[in-house]
């Protein structure tokens, strides 16, 4: 009588574990969908108003092979992101490249906007928006669809990073800093700009440059 009162509790519980395990599942392949679609949306951006034959023959002047990773940020305008600043964050060219690498891509990015829609609900909440992207030095050659970059060994130079389980994590999508209080070790915090991470010609986008 124990038993069985006992067991279609238990069975109820086992059903209950697998649909949240289930839901957590499909919520996550969602998330990672919606940053696939956003990805691919932000590296056509780049591929239409950034990528500029002007922007290849600068390039084109870099020496060696590598990467350079960028911070884009981007502000609120009406129905769109607008460029405001840029900043390098980390590459491993050779002495004085940096230099040139940024001068170029300022040079390209100018006055460049896109959608809002581009990025998720989160995102669109703040005032700014920051897209946190890799160059492959030298850039893929027009008309081809690259797979994969070697990013030059900067992975997780180009993570944002998200709060999760009281520790800070580096995601594709997250913001741009995280923080944790030595006093408070097992709380952390996130700053209000949300940032999106990615690599130009990383295999996001589905057609040729």
């Amino acid at each position: 009588m124990t038993l069985r009162a006992l067991g279609q509790p238990c069975f109820a519980l086992s059903v209950f574990a697998i649909l949240a395990v289930a839901n957590a599942q499909g919520v996550a392949r969602d998330t990672d969908r919606r940053i696939a679609r956003a990805q691919n949306q932000l590296n056509r951006h780049f591929n239409d108003a950034v990528v500029t034959p002007a922007l290849r023959e600068c390039w084109s002047r870099l020496q060696g092979d590598g990467a350079i990773v960028f911070d884009f940020t981007y502000r609120r305008s009406g129905s769109h992101w607008a460029f405001d600043k840029i900043a390098l964050i980390k590459s491993n060219l050779h002495a004085g490249q940096d230099e040139v690498a940024l001068r170029c891509m300022q040079g390209s990015v100018g006055s460049s906007a896109f959608s809002l829609k581009v990025a998720g609900p989160r995102e669109t909440y703040g005032q700014n928006f920051v897209v946190r992207w890799t160059w492959p030095v030298p850039l893929p050659p027009k008309g081809t669809v690259v797979a994969h970059i070697n990013d030059g060994g900067l992975i997780g130079s180009r993570d944002c990073q998200t709060c999760q389980h009281s520790k800070c994590e580096a995601a594709k999508s997250g913001f741009t800093g995280c923080r944790t209080d030595p006093k408070q070790p097992n709380i952390c915090s996130t700053d209000k700009t949300a940032c999106m991470s990615g690599s130009f010609g990383g295999g996001y986008i589905a057609r040729g440059f």
